[in-house]
């Protein structure tokens, strides 16, 4: 019996040690078949006054959301830029986008209004944290590029 139990103990110390040779070895990181969305040019904001857009359907593909953003903010004079970031594992777009419009005050009174059937939300991008730090999620690139961006704006408010 003491053989036994001798036995026993070794076939569990060995399979312990392969555990932790698993664990020491480095893990690949996953990589995603969707480019990053915030290591684009697409998505470096054109300035410090930019709104942020929620409650649209998200369902739809990036490039219709962003075509029904351009349409539904028309009224408010010349659009310079829309981003409609996505999760870089799977490409579905987030339920947020960013938009610079020519006039600020007429786009924040779009906020209740509906697009596709959907109530909007509509505030200044700045106090989100959407924006501060769009994407503590995703992948380690993501992560990455958000985290220069997020540095680059807070640097930049320095005088």
């Amino acid at each position: 019996t003491m053989r036994k139990l001798i036995e026993s103990l070794k076939e569990v110390n060995e399979n312990l040690e392969e555990l932790l040779k698993e664990k020491e070895t480095p893990k690949k990181e996953v990589v995603s078949r969707y480019p990053c969305c915030y290591e684009s040019q697409d998505s470096k904001a054109p300035n410090k006054a930019v709104l942020f857009v929620k409650g649209f359907d998200n369902s739809l593909d990036r490039d219709d959301i962003k075509s029904a953003l351009i349409k539904h903010f028309g009224s408010c004079g010349e659009i310079t830029w829309v981003f409609v970031p996505f999760e870089c594992a799977t490409g579905v777009p987030k339920e947020f986008a960013f938009i610079d419009v020519e006039d600020k005050k007429k786009a924040l009174s779009l906020s209740g209004s509906y697009m596709g059937g959907r109530k909007l939300e509509v505030i200044m991008a700045r106090r989100m944290i959407e924006y501060v730090g769009k994407n503590m999620s995703g992948c380690l690139r993501c992560r990455q590029a958000d985290m220069k961006a997020c540095a680059y704006r807070f640097y930049s408010k320095r005088p």
